[in-house]
């Protein structure tokens, strides 16, 4: 993702991290550090989550939250908007960041190209991951490019046409 986000020439000062349902910012355009509203409480468990993922021990002071962040927010992110669309079903908290301007969307582990992200986590739901690509393929133009978190991009209209959790919505 930052690798796209620097590509697009945004104005990135550190990290897109996106996991377990929580999503911690720091870029310029915000001046602040954010964090999805409903799961702020999963960055004390990032011990945890580092050992259970990673391995290792984590040992960082885990930064304050400045501002949580809710669905249908808009971040502006250098001259970009960013509407935060909530798609729970890889992890309660899962959310997409959708530019309309740019006609993408980063949808972390809820879309892949001819794939969705897994369901097997911690209050991960596989009724809640096909409602909200339910929610993403009916809301979102066909034309949208879908930058997930690993994986090639792909778009709205392709993944409607070939993927096979798709095709019958």
């Amino acid at each position: 993702i930052m690798t796209t986000l620097l590509h697009k020439s945004l104005d990135v000062c550190k990290v897109l991290l996106q996991g377990f349902g929580v999503v911690l910012e720091v870029a310029s355009g915000f001046g602040e550090e954010t964090c999805h509203g409903l799961y702020a409480q999963l960055l004390e468990q990032l011990a945890d989550q580092e050992m259970y993922f990673l391995g290792s021990e984590y040992d960082r002071e885990v930064p304050p939250i400045g501002k949580l962040i809710d669905e249908q927010d808009v971040i502006n992110f250098g001259n970009h908007r960013f509407t935060i669309l909530h798609t729970p079903g890889h992890t309660p908290g899962s959310i997409l960041f959708y530019c309309e301007e740019e006609h993408c969307v980063f949808s972390g582990d809820t879309l892949f190209q001819m794939s969705i992200g897994r369901t097997d986590f911690p209050g991960g739901s596989y009724q809640d991951m096909m409602n909200s690509l339910r929610l993403i393929t009916t809301q979102l133009p066909e034309e949208t490019v879908v930058w997930s978190g690993h994986g090639p991009k792909t778009t709205i209209s392709e993944e409607k046409k070939h993927n096979p959790f798709l095709r019958y919505m």
